[in-house]
Parts: structure tokens; C-alpha cells; sequence
């Protein structure tokens, strides 16, 4: 069973500050908190799969012996922060503080804070401060909003950069998060920076008990706009339970049928394969409509109930095609979600739009307890590794055929540029017809030309381009068009020079044309690039001794 980053938030944000900063720190207590941090150094390598992954032994120790060097000048909340430090350096998710020992009570910013592409904005907040949602935070006490989110980032459990930009604005929100590590000098309140309507002011915020959270009323900043579909249902806090794991809306007007898969878990007496049936009985009453599966927010959950939804899509041609089937994907697709992804990925002809997931194709989970023996505080440690696809696939993320990022002005006004992107895509959208289109019109040039038009649009940044151009270099070869192939086939090798076999293909265009000469060249440089692999050097062979 993996754990949804909203969980891990539900969780990791529970911490206690019961020790002034300017207070003496009786020997008992420091004696305890020394304990307790080194419970920590000694059984989170026990519980991990593998805690050195990303820190070393040396520096997890290193880390561990400093901060129980300074617990006698510190606050509890800062020793706690400290510890938080060390756990999040493991370098995972999964593995996390959970610092809810009874007698705690962190506070929390009645505020929440989304990172866009514009910046970092209030996009919900207390009715005491409404007049500060749809305000760009511009400096959170002495720091700027970028630093001060570089910062917070010491203590945010994260596979990826995407988890950060994911999490991190919550802990922004956390005052005695915020003065442990310096970026504001209390914790009774902070100060914002906040610009809006051209305009920037300061404002002091002051927190509430973390529990008190969940009932004030909170106001989004939609601009009075309805929601985009993404958000229709989803609390305003990451950490409040959702109203459903999953629904789905058919939208005719766009020929789409879109579902919102919020988590790969039952809904009360239904599972996600049950659910299905309905979307995929949809979709075969409409065999032209996209089919379009939404795991932006999602977190995870048990990663077996998604294969079945897998099995149904292979089963059916009229959705498991290029173009027609999407996944949209985003900083908060995580864990089991991730497994989701990644099942997508290998066994069906998805398309996924937005940004990069907030997970690793190969990732650890799975996390267990620790609990520190004075102060309570939990540790999750990830004890299993989930090696979902290629041992050698590195990969921080899944990333997007189609790339789009939310801007503020999106939140504000109702608009989800992701699903408007997939709906507007269509075959003429295919780097395989704009570059058929511009052979058609102007030769080799105009295939460059299509190609670089289509590789310069942002939407496109993330795509591998290599494999597309090959399958059509090969397409080409099949109708016998051998000179627009190799125009495709150098054009690949020209953008991807280190890749052997694209070299390969460029000496197969060059035999079929009876080009010996370039032929051998190009099996030569495959060669050169890859001289252990006997494929290679077998082409090469009987392109220099055609039978024949």
C-alpha cells in the first residue's frame, strides 16, 4: 500500500514548539531529544530499503551528531525541524517526519499557497484574510518567495523536483517551519509580502492550531468564475479527505470523455475496476470520442487495483490509439498513481499532457514506522523498491508529450489549459504529419523546417523526438519513398549524433537505396559507438560484402 503525498502532508505537517527559543533547556530534555536523535541515526538505515541512496553513511552521521551537538540551544520546534532535515536528505517521498507526539501542536498559516508559472500565489484563505487570495507572495519574512521555497525544500520529502513544487507551499505555511530555518525571526506571526492589483503591501498573518484547519471556511481564488473539471469536488487542504477516489463526465460538445482518477483506492463498496466498467461502456457508445484519464492529483494508493483498467484499454482499438488516449499528469502524480503512469506508459498508446509526474518510474515506498522513544515523533522510512520499469531507466520523471503549466490567471478565471490542449489536439498535431506536410511542400527543407517549427514550441520540450522521426523514416522506407526516409533518418542522426541505432537506420535507407558508399559510413559510426553489440558490426559486414 503506497501513501498519497496529501497524506504524507496530513501527517508530516503534526509537529510540536512547546520550548521557547530564548528558554533554558533543562539536562533531562536535552539528554532525551539526544536520545531520540540517535534512535534516529541508528534505525532508519534498519527500516529503509536502502537509506544511502542518495546521502551517504558518513554524512547522515555526520548530520545526526551535529544537531545533537546544538539541542541545548535550541527550541523543540527547531530540533524538531533539524530532525526533519536529516530524514528528508535520505532523498525519497516515502520516507518522511511524522512528528505527532500527543502533547504537539504546530500551527499552520490559515492560508494555501500554490507554486504557478508565475509565481508563487494565495490561492485560499481564511475569511480574516480573503482579501489576500489571487496575491502573488512576493517575500515571506527575509526572504524572497524563491528563497524562502529554497529553503523549505531542506525539509520537504520529495523523489523529484515536481514533489517539492508539490509540497513545499505547505510547509511554506508552517510558522515554526519558517523561523528554524531562518526566514522569519517568530513564530506568533509572518510577514507576507503580498502583490496584487499592481499594488504590494505588507501583511502579518497569524497561525491557528494545525487541527483548527480543516473546519474554517476557505475561499479559492476563482475570480467568481466556476471551477476548471480538475478541481470540482477536491478540498481546499491537500491533507482534508476527498469527496470521491473517482468520477468521470462525458462533454460532447468536445467529443471527450474525461475521468478524474483522485486516488488508486475503493470508494466506499466500489473499486476502480468497477468504476471503470461504466467509463469504458461510455466509450464504446462513443467509439470517436478521446478518452481522457486525469491523475494530476493524484497520490497513490494500492498499486494493484490499476491493472485491471489496464486490460480494458488493450482490448479495445477505438481508444487505444495515439492521439485519442490521454493521461493527464502533473507534480502530484505519485506513488501508486506513478505505477498507474507507468502501466500507461509500457502497454498502451498513450499521449500524456501537462507536466512532469511527481514520482520516479522506479521509486521506493512503502513506508513502515519508526517512533523516537522520548518525543514520539514518527518516522516513515521506505522499506520496498519499486522497480516498475527498466532496472536501467533513471528517469526523475514521466515526462509530457504535451508540456503545459498553470499560470495564476488559469485558477482565476476558471481555465484548465491542459485538458483545453488535449481536446484541441488532432492528427494535424503530429510532428509525423507536419513533417509529412512540409516533404510535400518543400522537400528536405521543408521537413526541417516542420521539424524545427514543431521542436521550438514549448508545448513540445519534453517530447523524444528520436523514436517518432525513426518510425517515420520507416514508414517512408515501407512505401518506398527512399529519399524523403533518409532526409529523416540524417535529420535524426544530425539531432541525436551519439545514438547507434539511428546511425543504423541511416545505413538501412542508404542500402535500399544502393548507396554502398554511405551505407557502410553510417554502419561504421553505429559500430564506432557501439562496439559491443554484434548486431552492428553484422550490418556492417554485409554492407561492405553485399550478397550477391
Amino acid at each position: 500500500m503506497l501513501i498519497r503525498p496529501s497524506a504524507i502532508l496530513s501527517i508530516a505537517l503534526l509537529a510540536g514548539a512547546s520550548l521557547p527559543a530564548d528558554a533554558a533547556r533543562a539536562p533531562e530534555s536535552t539528554a532525551h531529544w539526544r536520545e531520540d536523535i540517535e534512535a534516529l541515526r541508528r534505525e532508519l538505515p534498519k527500516v529503509h530499503k536502502n537509506a544511502f541512496h542518495t546521502t551517504s553513511r558518513e554524512q547522515l552521521d555526520a548530520a545526526a551528531e551535529a544537531l545533537s551537538a546544538r539541542v541545548p540551544d535550541l527550541a523543540d520546534h527547531e530540533i524538531v525541524v533539524g530532525i526533519a532535515e536529516i530524514v528528508a536528505s535520505v532523498g525519497d517521498g516515502h520516507t518522511f517526519i511524522n512528528p505527532s507526539a500527543p502533547a504537539a501542536g504546530f500551527h499552520m498559516l490559515p492560508l494555501r499557497l500554490y507554486d504557478f508559472s508565475d509565481g508563487l500565489f494565495v490561492t485560499a484563505a481564511s475569511e480574516s484574510y480573503a482579501n489576500l487570495v489571487g496575491g502573488k507572495v512576493v517575500r515571506i519574512g527575509s526572504q524572497t518567495a524563491s528563497e524562502a521555497m529554497t529553503r523549505v525544500l531542506r525539509v520537504t520529502p520529495r523523489d523529484n523536483a515536481m514533489t517539492g513544487r508539490a509540497m513545499a507551499p505547505a510547509y511554506l505555511a508552517i510558522p515554526e517551519v519558517l523561523h528554524a530555518l531562518g526566514v522569519t525571526d517568530s513564530v506568533e506571526r509572518v510577514k507576507l509580502s503580498i502583490e496584487k492589483d499592481g499594488t504590494v503591501r505588507e501583511v502579518h498573518v497569524e497561525p491557528v492550531q494545525f487541527r483548527e484547519i480543516p473546519s474554517l471556511e476557505m475561499i479559492r481564488a476563482d475570480g467568481g468564475s466556476a471551477l476548471p473539471l480538475y478541481l470540482r469536488g477536491r478540498p481546499v487542504w491537500p491533507m482534508a479527505p476527498l469527496e470521491k477516489n473517482f468520477w468521470f463526465e462525458v462533454l460532447p460538445e468536445s467529443e471527450t470523455i474525461y475521468v478524474k482518477f483522485e486516488a488508486v483506492q475503493w470508494q466506499d463498496d466500489i473499486s476502480p475496476a468497477r468504476f471503470f466498467r461504466d467509463v469504458f461502456a461510455a466509450a464504446d457508445a462513443n467509439p470517436d470520442f478521446k478518452l481522457v484519464i486525469d491523475v494530476r492529483n493524484n497520490g497513490g494508493g494500492n498499486n494493484t487495483l490499476a491493472l485491471p483498467v489496464i486490460h480494458e484499454i488493450i482490448k479495445r482499438d477505438h481508444v487505444n490509439q495515439r492521439g485519442k488516449l490521454f493521461t493527464i499528469i502533473g507534480r502530484e502524480t505519485f506513488s501508486a498513481a506513478q505505477n498507474f503512469v507507468n502501466m500507461m506508459e509500457k502497454h498502451t498508446n498513450v499521449m500524456f499532457a501537462g507536466e512532469p509526474t511527481g514520482a520516479r518510474p522506479n521509486h521506493y515506498g512503502d513506508p513502515r514506522p519508526i517512533r523516537l522513544p522520548n518525543s514520539g515523533l514518527e518516522i516513515r522510512a521506505s522499506s520496498l523498491w519499486w522497480q516498475d520499469v527498466h532496472p536501467a531507466d533513471d528517469r526523475e520523471s514521466t515526462l509530457p508529450h504535451l508540456f503545459v503549466e498553470l499560470s495564476s490567471s488559469d485558477l482565476m478565471s476558471g481555465r484548465d489549459p491542459v485538458l483545453d490542449a488535449v481536446i484541441a489536439f488532432d492528427d494535424d498535431s503530429l510532428l509525423r504529419t507536419k513533417m509529412l506536410t512540409g516533404i510535400s511542400a518543400g522537400g528536405a527543407e521543408g521537413a526541417i523546417a516542420a521539424y524545427r517549427a514543431y521542436k521550438s514550441d514549448p508545448v513540445n520540450q519534453y517530447q523524444s523526438l528520436s523514436q517518432e522521426l525513426n518510425a517515420l523514416g520507416y514508414s517512408l522506407l515501407e512505401e518506398e519513398k527512399l529519399d524523403d526516409a533518409i532526409t529523416v533518418f540524417r535529420l535524426n542522426t544530425s539531432e541525436h549524433p551519439d545514438s547507434a541505432n539511428l546511425w543504423d537506420s541511416l545505413g538501412e535507407g542508404y542500402s535500399r537505396k544502393g548507396d554502398i558508399g554511405a551505407a557502410v559510413a553510417a554502419f561504421e559510426k553505429a559500430v564506432e559507438l557501439a562496439p559491443q553489440v554484434p548486431y552492428f558490426r553484422r550490418r556492417l559486414e554485409e554492407a561492405r560484402n553485399p550478397s550477391p
